[in-house]
């Protein structure tokens, strides 16, 4: 028997397939900027190249659509495709946005075409290798400016009106870190005394000088002048620090899960840690009565207090079903009894 067309034709279909699945991002990239291989794409084959990997294949593209064609000549023509596709990215990123927060996936073909598709066929030309996305490594360092930002001003909250967006545009944390750092480069035993004194002012330890304040100085281009304080007097402040007399005004709790109001507005995240702090403390207390713990107050615990009320709920609710069950054990053995009385009154009378 011969081979058929279209066992052939399913032969091939799968070989397709299986080429499909081992290909990776930069490949799938490269073939959608490369004029030589998308010209020979249909449209379903430049939308599967987009679903290789749907999560990074638009910032890809995003990284690589203009060196692509950085050895075309300039023309208007050209230009005009650039701005093109420059638009339907930002299109891209708009359905994107609306697919992470409403959870609408079926809008994943649209995303690929406006981010991935539709501007690698604008602007296509050659590319030896596409390079990684710069947007994750700059993602990654905004994120942490971000965290920064608000922890410092969780801390400044409670003695300044500055918001968190507004520390690093107005001025204020620079000139905070001037107020700080001045005293110290002086070198002398009241310098040090004095910028102490600023930070327990502000609510602040020695971290948020070297880390939040200078970490945002170095992140606009400021330098980081804190490595040329003598070290003598970099541990006469930590002496001073661990000496125990300076208290944290604010605490920060570490890990847990993320609130998604915190998230949404991270100015409000003094709000959250005390409402943190309250639900905690209410759930301290439903769990120490689940154990059978009272406390009196934060440092004593009197055991037995609610072990007892329980108890004695559990004695009340079973009384009635005890004394249920004993009326009608005794039912039978007193009719029983009922019945023998007149028997030995008759025989009595006979």
């Amino acid at each position: 028997q011969g081979v058929k067309y279209m066992d052939m034709k399913e032969k091939l279909y799968q070989m397709s397939k299986d080429q499909g699945i081992m290909l990776s991002s930069f490949d799938a990239c490269k073939k959608l900027l490369n004029t030589s291989e998308g010209s020979r794409m249909s449209f379903r084959d430049r939308l599967d190249m987009f679903f290789v990997d749907h999560s990074i294949m638009g910032l890809l593209v995003h990284e690589n659509y203009l060196n692509s064609v950085s050895k075309k000549p300039v023309t208007p023509e050209l230009m005009e495709r650039c701005a093109n596709s420059a638009d339907l990215m930002a299109m891209g990123d708009v359905i994107n946005s609306r697919i992470r927060d409403v959870q609408e996936w079926s809008l994943l073909p649209d995303l690929g075409v406006f981010s991935a598709v539709y501007p690698a066929y604008l602007t296509n030309g050659f590319i030896a290798f596409p390079g990684f996305p710069a947007f994750l490594g700059k993602y990654s360092t905004q994120s942490r400016m971000r965290r920064l930002t608000t922890e410092l001003q969780t801390h400044l909250r409670l003695t300044s009106t500055a918001s968190r967006l507004s520390l690093p545009t107005t001025g204020y944390s620079q000139l905070l870190y001037k107020k700080l750092i001045d005293p110290l480069i002086q070198g002398t035993p009241e310098a040090v005394m004095k910028t102490v004194s600023i930070l327990d002012t502000y609510g602040l330890r020695k971290e948020h000088l070297i880390e939040h304040l200078t970490e945002l100085r170095q992140h606009l281009g400021g330098d980081d002048l804190f490595k040329t304080v003598d070290s003598k007097v970099k541990a006469a402040m930590t002496r001073e620090f661990n000496s125990g007399s300076h208290a944290v005004k604010v605490v920060i709790p570490s890990g847990g899960k993320k609130r998604k109001a915190a998230e949404e507005n991270p100015d409000e995240l003094g709000d959250d840690v005390e409402q943190d702090k309250v639900k905690g403390d209410v759930e301290e207390k439903d769990a120490s009565e689940e154990e059978g713990e009272t406390t009196s107050n934060g440092l004593i615990k009197i055991k037995g207090g609610a072990k007892a009320k329980a108890k004695a709920k559990a004695k009340a609710r079973s009384a009635p079903s005890e004394k249920l069950e004993n009326d009608l054990e005794a039912s039978p053995k007193e009719k029983s009894k009922a019945k023998a009385k007149p028997r030995g009154k008759a025989k009595a009378k006979a």
